[in-house]
């Protein structure tokens, strides 16, 4: 027990470290030797518990996702509009949030997390199978995409549009991909649905939910 224990807590230094790094200076000029450095242990640790650096941003990654995910959205809400509003939170994350943006793009170059966010397309439930080559070159399309909108808006031609219509837009290409709604006005209204919420990640990759009242 005393093992297992000193294990998991040397897996949480680690990830703690690595989040203060990811998030100050970038995931890609971190390195492990660094991590484990200021982590106090053996660079070896490192493969033994991630395996690789890759594999410490996608749980950072995914713990993200599955925060606001399950803070933001309801069970109680239609499954295309939840599709719609998990994939948008993203866009006002990084919008609010310079160094998520930072980070999203550069471990989006990595492919666990490509593969990652097409998974996570390819498993949505209510969103119909009838092709699924097709489908799954939208999973492909879509994991492309996302990344490729967040880094040409913080270009400074991307600046002088709106950040509304990114999140417009990308949630348009959804509907039109998936046949999500027959509801022209679907993507708004998951927009406005998001404006109930102050979204952002501050130091160490700590998420920020704050309703704001009406």
């Amino acid at each position: 027990m005393a093992q297992y224990n000193k294990g998991i807590a040397t897996h949480n230094t680690l990830l703690k470290v690595a989040k203060n790094l990811f998030y100050d200076q970038g995931y890609e000029a971190t390195t492990t030797r660094q991590i484990a450095k200021e982590s106090g242990v053996n660079l070896g640790l490192i493969k033994y518990h991630f395996a690789s650096k890759g594999n410490i941003a996608l749980e950072i990654y995914s713990e993200i996702r599955e925060v606001f995910c399950s803070q933001v959205t309801s069970k109680e809400q239609p499954i295309n509009q939840r599709i719609l509003i998990d994939s948008a939170i993203e866009f006002v994350l990084c919008f609010n949030s310079p160094n998520y943006l930072r980070f999203l793009v550069e471990i989006f170059r990595e492919s666990k997390i490509q593969h990652l966010f097409q998974s996570r397309i390819l498993s949505i439930d209510g969103i119909s199978h009838r092709d699924d080559a097709t489908y799954k070159l939208h999973s492909v399309a879509f994991s492309a995409m996302k990344p490729s909108l967040l880094a040409y808006a913080a270009t400074e031609e991307g600046k002088k549009i709106d950040h509304k219509q990114y999140i417009l837009y990308y949630m348009n290409q959804q509907i039109n991909a998936y046949h999500l709604t027959d509801d022209p006005d679907m993507a708004e209204k998951c927009y406005a649905y998001l404006q109930k919420y102050y979204l952002n990640i501050v130091d160490n990759f700590t998420p920020v939910i704050i309703p704001i009242q009406e």
